[in-house]
């Protein structure tokens, strides 16, 4: 009996023992617990104090949202080379005398700005209703000045000069007629414009006048103003006002620069302005690509197909201070 009394007295000891192990250890599991919700808790307002990725404003739709009204319009920032904002960038449009900046750019690829350029019988292709910045026949040139008379006073008459000439010179062994030689120059172009990435472009003349098979798109024009930024001397000519060049046969002109934004007696005179340029004609409507440096950084605005002419600068200008 006293046997039974020992074992039974063992047994309720060890059953005391294990009831107390159990005891302490469930505090441990509930302290992993509360670790664990800690943590989830302090990783969900990590995330809640995170910025909020805000989408880019691109709206490639036919009808658009800015106003003033314009077919196309964008805002390209050349250090992230992104677009802040974008209408119909893709649309193929229309873009008058805004081609000059391509027109410059293959000059001064294949000539030098003191090459001397001759004024020819190509004069005789432009529009009668052209701008122009009259040059006259046989007039002797340098490129450089020429140059300031496709893009100040946008001459299209400049701009039939120069296509020639480069086109002569770049095939010299070769008679070309003057249609021949802007056919060649136009090659030059859409073989550039290639070269720059802007693959859904075409261009037929040097000057912008309308035709079924000169255009380009918003994206691509974004392309080509951005090369254009990198050529000082087109560059220099962009933010001139004013220039007065004298010809070699006597005579001068003065030119005045199309674009509002770098002339200072202009209400729309803008100090950081770096220039680009203007285009007009009745299917592009009124066209305008500026340039401007805001804040260390390069902005390239878009404003095509507007209604008047002082709509691309009040678009310009809106779309300057919304989206920089």
């Amino acid at each position: 009996m006293k046997s039974i009394f020992v074992k039974f007295a063992a047994v309720c000891c060890c059953a005391a023992l294990m009831l107390t192990s159990c005891a302490k250890t469930e505090p441990s599991s509930s302290r992993e617990e509360q670790s664990s919700k800690q943590e989830t808790v302090s990783s969900a307002a990590e995330e809640s104090s995170l910025p909020e990725k805000k989408p880019p404003v691109v709206f490639n739709t036919v009808s658009g949202d800015t106003d003033p009204y314009s077919i196309s319009s964008a805002v390209y920032c050349v250090e992230s080379k992104t677009f802040n904002f974008g209408k119909n960038l893709d649309t193929r449009i229309s873009i008058a005398s805004t081609t000059k900046l391509l027109t410059a750019a293959v000059a001064l690829k294949y000539l030098k700005p003191d090459t001397i350029l001759t004024a020819g019988s190509e004069l005789g292709m432009i529009d009668p209703q052209s701008t122009v910045c009259y040059i006259y026949y046989g007039c002797e040139i340098p490129l450089s000045d020429l140059l300031a008379g496709l893009l100040l006073p946008s001459g299209n008459d400049a701009a039939y000069v120069i296509a020639a000439n480069v086109a002569r010179a770049q095939q010299p062994d070769k008679q070309m007629t003057d249609k021949e030689a802007i056919e060649h120059f136009c090659r030059l172009m859409n073989d550039f414009a290639q070269e720059l990435g802007m693959t859904d472009s075409h261009f037929s003349t040097p000057d912008g006048w309308d035709d079924p098979q000169h255009y380009s798109t918003a994206a691509d024009m974004a392309k080509l103003a951005e090369y254009v930024l990198t050529v000082p001397e087109i560059c220099e000519i962009m933010k001139t006002a004013y220039k007065t060049v004298y010809f070699s046969a006597g005579g001068y002109a003065t030119w005045t620069n199309s674009n509002y934004f770098v002339i200072p007696e202009s209400k729309y005179y803008s100090p950081d302005a770096l220039g680009m340029k203007t285009g007009t004609t009745e299917k592009a409507g009124y066209c305008l690509i500026s340039a401007f440096k805001r804040n260390s950084k390069t902005y390239i605005v878009l404003a095509m197909g507007c209604k008047d002419d002082l709509d691309r600068y009040d678009l310009t200008q809106k779309l300057l201070e919304n989206y920089t």
